[in-house]
């Protein structure tokens, strides 16, 4: 009897979290799961560590695929420079080297991809990804390239400076 109503309660259950309950049984439901394929996605973190503005992210990215954020401090994009599998966190100078009213620009590290952001953006983080989906999983598995070309590498950090209004890796 336990047994028989805890399947009823996690039938239930379930099919309250899959939708609505309809109001006729259909042969053919509506919903269906769909998977992501390759997204690349895009978040910024400010200077104290929180996020900043609303991620980007779009499925199937190819080379030229442009990701934009606009957190408190202005505009930031990503290019996308290769359609490879791989994840960055570009930490920002916090020295007094970005400064405000200029863009700075750069394809640190193994060059995936090309990053622009304001000076009023300095200390933050940007994170950028592009991932794996079709690795013969179901769901988002990360399979890819560290941020520095290293395959299953895990050194997704880059500490950037500033060469004039050029980002780098330090």
């Amino acid at each position: 009897m336990l047994v028989n109503s805890i399947f009823f309660a996690l039938t239930l259950c379930g099919s309250t979290i899959a939708g609505p309950i309809l109001e006729e049984r259909s042969i053919h439901p509506v919903q269906s799961l769909s998977k992501r394929e390759s997204p690349s996605g895009m978040q910024f973190f400010n200077a104290n560590g929180r996020s900043d503005g609303d991620p980007a992210s779009v499925d199937n990215p190819s080379a030229g695929t442009v990701l934009e954020v606009e957190p408190g401090c202005g505009k930031i994009t990503a290019t996308i420079v290769e359609s490879n599998d791989a994840e960055c966190q570009f930490h920002l100078p916090s020295d007094g080297s970005m400064l405000p009213g200029i863009i700075y620009t750069g394809t640190p590290a193994a060059g995936f991809f090309t990053i622009s952001v304001p000076g009023e953006c300095a200390g933050g983080q940007l994170n950028v990804d592009r991932e794996c989906t079709s690795c013969g999983t179901f769901g988002e598995n990360f399979n890819g390239l560290d941020c520095f070309g290293n395959a299953g590498g895990s050194a997704d950090r880059a500490d950037l400076c500033v060469s004039g209004t050029t980002l780098n890796v330090c």
